[in-house]
């Protein structure tokens, strides 16, 4: 159990809820999530917190688990620069 917001260790900002890319449950260690302020893929830690996913862990996905974590970085990124324009 998380027992406080995870920050993102990319962009630092609080993140107050997951939304698993390769699960429905709470999340838990190997759990993957992509910051939805900066669009960094996440992975959870043992402890539970988060840090970056490496390249060699998403290249070690099975193909639809690393095509919805890809789909969901680009999704946040281009989300952000729209945000930008406005």
């Amino acid at each position: 159990m998380i027992r406080r917001n995870p920050v993102c260790p990319n962009c630092e900002a609080m993140l107050d809820g997951f939304t698993g890319i390769n699960t429905d449950e709470n999340p838990g260690p190997g759990s993957l999530t992509v910051c939805a302020y900066c669009g960094t893929a996440l992975e959870y830690d043992n402890a539970l917190q988060l840090r970056k996913a490496s390249e060699e862990l998403i290249h070690s996905l099975d193909l639809p688990t690393r095509i919805a974590l890809e789909r969901a970085v680009r999704v946040v990124k281009e989300m952000k620069v729209k945000r930008r324009f406005l």
